[in-house]
């Protein structure tokens, strides 16, 4: 960037890995420094969840984000893997990481984590993730990026089926 006499402009960075720290910055012999904070993720409730298959209405995807750890999504059986349910967050928002419970009968299952901004297209930003203890919402952080719609992408199950009891979508800011 070029700037002009008397020209002033913003700039943003982001610093990775995710840790405060404060940086020193040169621009043509000028120096100054910034502060990279550390951005708390808000763990919050997707407002839908598509899935790829279900066994029936008791076991629908909305029971993944209904807030009760007494009831699941369970896909079809026999239908796995792969399988997947994906989570709309309603609008874009910087996702930092999830947290997802599984039914203790069908761990440990395997998983991709994918964003997509318009359901159809899937970034991987997690390959393999395992939950490996059932019933307990099991968090799991990645580099922030943008998106509307978050997949867990199911790869390995110790039952025949895509399930998962609660999940929650960790947003930055």
């Amino acid at each position: 960037m070029t700037l002009q006499p008397g020209e002033s402009k913003g700039v943003s960075f982001e610093a990775t890995p995710h840790e405060a720290k404060v940086y020193q910055v040169s621009v043509n012999g000028l120096e100054g420094s910034f502060t990279a904070k550390e951005l708390a993720l808000s763990y919050k409730i997707p407002v839908k969840a598509v899935a790829e298959s279900t066994y029936s209405a008791k076991y629908a995807a909305g029971k993944a984000i209904d807030n009760d750890f007494g009831t699941h999504w369970f896909g079809l059986a026999g239908h796995c893997c792969p399988n997947w349910i994906y989570f709309d967050l309603g609008s874009k928002k910087r996702i930092g990481g999830v947290k997802a419970a599984i039914f203790s009968s069908d761990v440990p299952q395997r998983h991709n984590i994918q964003i997509s901004d318009d359901a159809s297209s899937w970034k991987t930003v997690v390959s393999g993730w395992v939950v490996s203890v059932g019933n307990t919402l099991k968090e799991k952080t990645f580099p922030a990026m943008e998106g509307r719609y978050i997949r867990l992408y199911i790869t390995a199950s110790n039952r025949r089926y895509g399930t998962c009891t609660e999940f929650r979508a960790g947003i930055l800011g």
